[in-house]
């Protein structure tokens, strides 16, 4: 055998190289993504645990998060009024995740009765403020719900809520008068008590810095971001 056959069996060309490497290259690759996703997992896992944890929860309430619920405004309340816990929404009604709040604020109301919640629906200043604001369909939604629960008909406000955020969402003009038509009589009595909560609804919300909707309160405090409305299912569960 010559000295070239030699060298050839101790030093392989590199091309028949990556042909041997290629398996143990791609389980060396696939074991560090896999311990990537464990150790993501884990961390998961434990981010879960620290939300639920209902002294957790606690410890991120108060402070600066504490928001003036006064003056005591007039509010659609779903559930018993004497709960300890009180959720306080401020939704729009052109607003996509306001209906994904609200249907999440209804599933825990279903299943906990030691909850309470209200409702604040919020219109900006400019269309509160319009010369055409009558004509404008969310102001004139707001104003039927509003003009019910002002008139003691709070069943029937709670149903329009219902009617609005647990329905698929409407979007045409013609479905959005069609909507509106049950709520009229109640809009033409109470349309100036009805504005007036509105604009304080409106007036409280830049008191208290909030700017986006939804926004939710706990027991008056603002709901830190990083929890979720399911994550107080544990927190319910030590109030029960």
């Amino acid at each position: 055998m010559g000295t070239d056959t030699l060298d050839l069996l101790s030093h392989p060309p590199l091309a028949v190289i990556p042909g041997f490497l290629f398996p143990l290259l791609i389980w060396l690759f696939l074991r560090q993504l896999l311990g990537h996703a464990r150790e993501l997992e884990m961390h998961e896992r434990e981010l879960v645990k620290l939300r639920r944890n209902p002294s957790v929860i606690e410890s991120l309430l108060g402070g600066d998060r504490q928001v003036d619920m006064k003056p005591v405004l007039p509010e659609i309340s779903i559930g018993p009024k004497e709960a300890p816990v009180t959720l306080t929404v401020i939704l729009t009604f052109d607003c996509g995740y306001c209906r994904t709040i609200y249907q999440e604020v209804r599933r825990l109301l279903d299943r906990y009765p030691n909850l309470n919640a209200r409702v604040r629906l919020l219109l900006s200043t400019k269309l509160l403020e319009s010369e055409d604001r009558n004509t404008n369909q969310n102001y004139r939604i707001a104003a039927a719900m509003t003009a019910l629960m002002l008139q003691g008909r709070h069943d029937e406000a709670v149903r329009a809520l219902d009617d609005w955020f647990l329905q698929p969402r409407i979007r045409s003009k013609k479905e959005i008068l069609k909507w509106l038509h049950p709520y009229e009589s109640p809009i033409a009595t109470g349309w100036d008590n009805a504005h007036n909560l509105l604009r304080h609804y409106n007036d409280w919300t830049k008191q208290n810095d909030i700017t986006d909707t939804p926004t939710t309160l706990l027991n008056g405090n603002k709901l830190p971001i990083e929890i979720r409305l399911s994550d107080l299912e544990y927190f319910l569960m030590r109030r029960e």
